[in-house]
């Protein structure tokens, strides 16, 4: 096996894992003579596939370099997973540590994935975590804001779906005018800012 190439050493790997034998497929990674960076994403996205999130965290720390679609597929992990939190921390680290390019981003992370992405942190346990509500909002917008590149509409509707969430009305404001600027017969865009209006009316915080 030593004189076999990477790239069928990869599809054996591939292989075993279309077959459920995500052990086997482990120990042919690690008898690898030599691995490319095909061959840690390949490993990686088995585990993904197959539900072995933890399995996939330890092996994406060890990798000794990464690209964009090594931190795309941890990010489809833990959305996969539910873990908004652990999703958009990564993204953040991979736009930080790694220098990965926005438009290196949008072309791999398609608007689904900023959608789930959102939706899922407004979502998410961030009060049980003593996070302040509004904070968070603020963050993600500063998180679209860096991205360097125009969001869809969709990423904007998904901010708005977390400012209902959280009744914030300001951000809300901005986040619609925005919306309305690109779709300016949006009635629902209109609707649910006025539903936010009134709920913080009905709280007493308007």
């Amino acid at each position: 096996m030593l004189g076999r190439n990477v790239v069928l050493w990869n599809a054996m790997i591939t292989g075993y894992a279309q077959n459920m034998k995500l052990d086997e497929a482990r120990d042919l990674f690690e008898k690898m003579p030599e691995r490319n960076l095909s061959s840690w994403n390949a490993m990686i996205t088995v585990f993904i596939q197959n539900g072995e999130l933890r399995r996939a965290e330890k092996l994406f720390d060890k990798m000794p370099w990464k690209n964009v679609v090594s931190w795309t597929t941890m990010i489809t992990g833990y959305v996969q997973s539910e873990q908004s939190e652990e999703a958009l921390k990564i993204f953040s680290k991979m736009l930080e540590e790694d220098g990965v390019k926005p438009n290196e981003i949008t072309f791999v992370l398609n608007r689904m994935m900023y959608v789930a992405l959102f939706s899922a942190c407004f979502h998410s346990s961030m009060v049980k975590e003593g996070l302040s509500r509004a904070g968070k909002l603020n963050e993600a917008l500063e998180f679209i804001m860096r991205l360097g590149t125009t969001p869809s509409v969709s990423v904007w509707k998904a901010l708005l779906a977390g400012c209902h969430f959280h009744r914030d009305v300001n951000l809300g404001k901005v986040v619609a005018k925005w919306i309305l600027d690109v779709e300016p017969e949006n009635a629902g865009t209109c609707l649910l800012l006025s539903n936010i209006c009134f709920m913080r009316k009905m709280e007493g915080r308007l």
